[in-house]
């Protein structure tokens, strides 16, 4: 389905030749470097070195835009890192208040820094960092009415996007040997193609204080898999990912009191009652995901220094609700967790900026995260990034069980150093 939508939007650029001065563009290429802390195992790998490129091009007339932007990796240590994803390539036509679009889009209602309840929308390529996964671009056509102060979406999602799951190799991820993604249907059927209606209905209302954003969802939940798994040995732990069918209703706030800006994010799941195997010959299963509610709410505070520089401090807590303590640490990463972040900006001529962030753990599980990044422009066309993670969480046991999975288990050991280099274009 994707290849026919982009050859689609594709075919609506036949005019650019004609009208390359409305013509929009831009790409970067950058090299980067991950080294991780080592844990002594010879089946990942403790370096990541690898390509990456992005590129977007636009042509925007009176009553059309067509838009296409994609990213990539090639990573020649460990190929099942390398990757192309058209994030975005569509084509819009507006009439009066009025316009649809047909193609491949990104969807991203977040307003939050840390925690992104709402975010749910797109599959993610789960080799990357926890707190920033990259989206894949969701088929679909968006039917949008543009009121006064308010928009409403009508969103059919044409297919099924299956999120990219990291090999064994990879320590940006659970370390296991993970199979296809797969999708249930019914109690014990699953499919590699689903073809179950879904679609989404958003409604964004801008008032003079606060913003509103609310969506109501029926789709596969590809965020929350349940984990099965048919390998008897420890030698050769093989896991499965299986997504349930899911009714979402999201909401997120956000809006000004004095000199504060905060921002509320809730989602609220209903899955499926299917079941799948679990274990070994299906003597055991797991019952569908529970049903629970994810919230989120944040504060951020900015001011201003004598020497021209800028801060932002920002605050956010993140818990689940209907469930107990136990069973939402199988449900999320960040169960019950507050997050304290400061950017500072120095306004220079080089962009140079530093952002640090800690992620706590209120339960009694004792998991953090410490992220330290700073990034400045070399030249025009040049930016250098760098950043510092450590991640303290307990080690997963070696028997094949759910709770390996629980919180920031399956990246309890992914301390490390990143550098990027970026040239734009």
């Amino acid at each position: 389905m994707l290849k026919y939508l982009i050859l689609l939007t594709l075919f609506s650029t036949q005019a650019l030749a004609s009208v390359w001065d409305d013509v929009t563009y831009s790409a970067e290429l950058s090299l980067s470097y991950r080294q991780f802390d080592s844990d002594k195992n010879e089946v990942n790998r403790d370096q990541q070195a690898a390509s990456d490129g992005r590129f977007s091009i636009g042509l925007e007339q009176e009553n059309s835009k067509t838009f296409i932007s994609g990213f990539g990796r090639m990573d020649e240590g460990d190929k099942s890192r390398n990757i192309f994803n058209m994030d975005e390539a569509y084509f819009k036509y507006t009439v009066d208040t009025w316009n649809i679009s047909l193609g491949s889009h990104i969807f991203n209602w977040s307003v939050l820094e840390i925690f992104h309840p709402v975010d749910s929308i797109n599959s993610r390529n789960l080799d990357s960092n926890a707190t920033s996964t990259e989206r894949l671009g969701q088929p679909s056509v968006v039917i949008t009415k543009e009121f006064e102060s308010s928009i409403l979406q009508f969103i059919s999602l044409l297919q099924t996007v299956a999120p990219v799951v990291p090999s064994a190799k990879n320590r940006n991820g659970p370390q296991v040997y993970l199979e296809a993604p797969r999708f249930i249907e019914d109690d014990f059927e699953v499919t590699n193609s689903p073809d179950m209606p879904e679609g989404i209905i958003h409604y964004l209302h801008n008032f003079d204080s606060f913003d509103l954003d609310i969506h109501v969802a029926r789709k596969y939940d590809t965020l929350n898999p349940v984990i099965g798994s048919t390998y008897p040995t420890v030698e050769k732990v093989q896991a499965t990912p299986y997504y349930l069918p899911v009714t979402q209703y999201g909401i997120a706030i956000q809006g000004t009191f004095d000199a504060l800006i905060y921002k509320i994010e809730h989602i609220s799941y209903d899955f499926d009652n299917y079941k799948v195997c679990a274990f070994i010959n299906c003597v055991n299963y797991n019952a569908t995901k529970l049903d629970h509610s994810l919230s989120a709410l944040g504060l951020e505070y900015s001011k201003g220094y004598k020497n021209d520089h800028s801060g932002t401090f920002f605050f956010e807590y993140q818990t689940i609700l209907g469930t107990t303590i136990e069973e939402a640490r199988v449900l999320n990463a960040f169960q019950r967790d507050a997050g304290l972040g400061y950017r500072h900006s120095f306004n220079d001529f080089n962009g140079h900026e530093i952002i640090a962030v800690i992620v706590y753990d209120v339960d009694e599980y004792h998991e953090q995260i410490y992220s330290l990044s700073h990034s400045f422009r070399l030249s025009e066309s040049w930016k250098w990034q760098s950043e510092l993670r450590i991640v303290e969480a307990e080690k997963p046991k070696d028997e094949l069980e759910l709770d390996n999975f629980s919180g920031l288990k399956p990246i309890s050991e992914s301390d490390n150093i990143f550098f990027k280099l970026t040239k734009f274009f």
